[in-house]
């Protein structure tokens, strides 16, 4: 099945600028603070790369993330949010969802469909709000930089 790489790009315009990404990261990290800030997010047509096996064409896709910082997994956990998006799965909003979720316990109140339910961010993906994470292959740190007075 191809992708919906508008849905993806619309969902992972959401992620930028700076918000508490504890719903988005793995278990096992050890950052004190799970806020960080994303200065681009884009999900991008692989050049000249097609995949697929079923006989019909379909776009390779990059995902891009530029921020000030990674949680554990997190890049990865966005790429599989993405893709639950662009396979039809979950709409774009569902990275605010993760966003706003909540820090504490839930008081019976996450889950059950329908929204307005509030879900503590550790339980996003157990919840399967948020997407699964994805393997490491093909993953790329391609650049750092450092403030001069670091």
């Amino acid at each position: 099945a191809s992708l919906w790489a508008g849905a993806m790009q619309a969902a992972a315009s959401l992620l930028c600028g700076t918000h508490d990404f504890a719903a988005l990261q793995s278990s096992g990290g050890d950052q004190r603070s799970t806020t960080r800030t994303v200065y681009r997010c884009v999900v991008e047509p692989r050049c000249g790369e097609l995949v697929g096996g079923s006989g019909e064409a379909e776009v390779a896709y990059d995902v891009v993330v530029e921020g000030d910082g990674f949680l554990y997994r997190m890049v990865r956990i966005i790429a599989g949010t993405l893709l639950m998006v662009g396979m039809g799965f979950a709409p774009a909003e569902t990275v605010l969802t993760a966003l706003a979720a909540d820090a504490g316990s839930d008081g019976g109140r996450c889950g059950g469909g329908g929204g307005g339910g509030h879900c503590p961010k550790a339980e996003m993906r157990m919840r399967g709000i948020v997407g699964p994470v994805l393997p490491p292959e093909g993953l790329c740190l391609e650049h750092i930089e450092y403030d001069r007075e670091h």
